[in-house]
């Protein structure tokens, strides 16, 4: 299962503001209809009110773009309150692409700052590159809070690319707020790619 590894880490919170601003589209004219429910009935109110009336809302509508802007705002709203039902729902009920990606995302970085040790549990349910990804995801989310508990989630992720890109990300985040720490973690990696790559971070933010 690789649903979600179409889009690069670092681009989580861009991509989520796009796809927010999509969904908050008050466009009455693009909502697809069923019965007397659509999109447009997802108001403010029911999402914060009564998450059964708006997951029942999101899945009534036909597959599409609608429907997977729908379930994006009920998913958000409701992990709020439960991170994991609401991701569960999101990965059975959305139709995939960078919807998707962005949605579960979004949810295991508010996730990740809350109750890391729970994020991390759901994560270990999915498959190895989605695992890869959501790590990548969690380890950005702590990076400039908890940055050695980043770097201890990092040490578990797969080599591939995003691994790569996380540790990157990583050293750069870290090094902006404490240099030496940063730096004397990014000279001890064992892999020598990932060596450079941290060192070379850590140098790009000491210049900032």
């Amino acid at each position: 299962n690789d649903w979600l590894s179409g889009l690069p880490s670092e681009d989580v919170a861009a991509s989520t503001q796009e796809s927010t601003a999509t969904t908050g589209s008050d466009d009455s004219t693009e909502a697809e209809e069923v019965g007397n429910t659509t999109f447009t009935n997802l108001t403010p109110e029911i999402l914060c009110q009564d998450i059964s009336v708006a997951v029942a809302i999101a899945e009534s509508l036909p597959d599409g773009p609608e429907r997977d802007a729908a379930i994006h705002s009920v998913a958000l709203e409701w992990a709020a309150h439960d991170p994991a039902s609401a991701a569960d729902w999101t990965v059975a009920n959305m139709s995939g692409g960078a919807e998707l990606a962005v949605t579960v995302r979004t949810i295991v970085w508010d996730w990740a700052l809350s109750d890391t040790d729970a994020a991390l549990a759901w994560i270990g349910g999915v498959g190895d590159d989605d695992a890869d990804v959501l790590k990548a995801t969690v380890v950005m989310a702590l990076a400039r809070t908890s940055p050695q508990a980043a770097a201890d989630i990092l040490a578990t992720m797969t080599g591939s690319d995003t691994k790569s890109n996380a540790v990157e990300n990583l050293a750069y985040q870290w090094a902006m707020i404490d240099h030496a720490a940063a730096l004397a973690w990014a000279s001890a990696l064992s892999d020598v790619d990932d060596r450079d790559r941290a060192l070379d971070a850590v140098e790009k933010a000491a210049d900032r």
